[in-house]
């Protein structure tokens, strides 16, 4: 979505799983390995959404002709950023969702 924060995402391949097509991408756009979590399904885009901790790791950009450089932002900007209506519509509506499985305790 045009001018809007988002993360991965794409088309899942004939024969493939939702889970096989998150790793899949995951790995053709940072170059990372991980293993992404089911969180829910957005019945409004009709499609799953993963989440997943890539610990210390750093993405690559594998793919800069289609995303832009990754950027990582503490929840306090993710609270902004959902306030002001920035990120994907997905993004805001399970936000509470995703800090929930993603945000250690005390953090």
């Amino acid at each position: 979505m045009e001018g809007l924060i988002q993360v991965l995402y794409e088309k899942v391949d004939l024969g493939e799983t939702s889970y096989q097509a998150v790793c899949r991408e995951i790995r053709e756009k940072t170059g990372l390995h991980t293993a992404p979590v089911y969180l829910t399904t957005d019945k409004g885009f009709n499609c799953d959404i993963y989440t997943t901790d890539i610990e210390e790791k750093i993405p690559q950009w594998m793919e800069p002709s289609k995303n832009g450089p990754w950027t990582f932002y503490i929840w306090t900007e993710w609270k902004v950023l959902t306030n002001q209506a920035k990120l994907t519509p997905s993004l805001i509506t399970f936000k509470r969702d995703i800090k929930r499985v993603t945000c250690k305790k005390g953090k």
